[in-house]
């Protein structure tokens, strides 16, 4: 009878290995968040912008635009400092022989 893994250090080793490919695939996940809600901010100020009807509250362009900014680079921010926070982790190593 054959298993993958029989040592428990090797389950161990892949289960940390799948924990960082899942942190760092929730890292790219929130950075397109944050790209996202900023081009819904920036699309929203365009909007306000060119449609005529809305001239009374055409003042919500500018923090409108500010916000999709700011949204964006704190996204990028974060992203950075997770992703720097991931390289100084321990690197993890998978043996794939599989042992009778």
């Amino acid at each position: 009878m054959s298993t993958f893994y029989t040592d428990k250090e090797d389950d161990v080793i892949l289960r940390d290995q799948l924990a960082t490919d899942r942190t760092r695939l929730a890292n790219q996940r929130t950075l397109l968040a944050f790209i996202r809600t900023g081009l819904y901010f920036g699309v929203s100020a365009v909007a306000l912008w060119q449609v005529k009807s809305l001239q009374e509250i055409r003042w919500l362009t500018i923090p409108l635009v500010i916000l999709a900014i700011v949204t964006v680079i704190s996204g990028v921010i974060n992203y950075i400092l997770v992703n720097n926070r991931m390289k100084h982790m321990p690197k993890t190593r998978i043996k794939n022989e599989s042992k009778s």
